[in-house]
């Protein structure tokens, strides 16, 4: 008798054993599942934060972009006023050019008509002017 419940208790023990082992590599497994959860956990704060970085770093690129859109069409306005202006300078300069020319002939058709006398040109061009 005494023989079979040590046989039992050695039979148990050995089943414990077993048991524990399988409890122990349970627990090792779930100690390896808990280490990656905790480290998806980290790359998830660290992903959520890139995010809400990316997304300020886009607010602000855009605030930017409409900031240079303004300028550019301020630009666009200048550059159209600009060119305006220019034209106008390009007919005055035309006009500015027909006048000399008219006054060299003018000029000349008085020479012509006073040719002969100087006196009488110091008389005619002070009456016009």
């Amino acid at each position: 008798r005494y023989s079979k419940a040590l046989d039992a208790i050695r039979k148990l023990q050995n089943e414990q054993r077993g048991d524990i082992k399988a409890l122990e590599v349970e627990v090792e497994l779930f100690s390896g599942h808990k280490e990656q959860a905790r480290k998806l956990r980290l790359d998830k704060d660290g992903a959520e934060e890139q995010k809400k970085e990316l997304l300020e770093s886009a607010r602000k690129l855009k605030q930017k972009m409409d900031e240079l859109s303004g300028k550019i069409s301020k630009c666009d306005e200048a550059k159209k006023q600009y060119d305006k202006t220019a034209e106008q300078k390009r007919k005055l300069e035309v006009e500015l050019g027909m006048m000399e020319g008219q006054k060299l002939q003018l000029a000349d058709k008085i020479t012509e008509k006073f040719e002969d006398s100087l006196d009488d040109l110091e008389i005619y061009s002070n009456k016009v002017m």
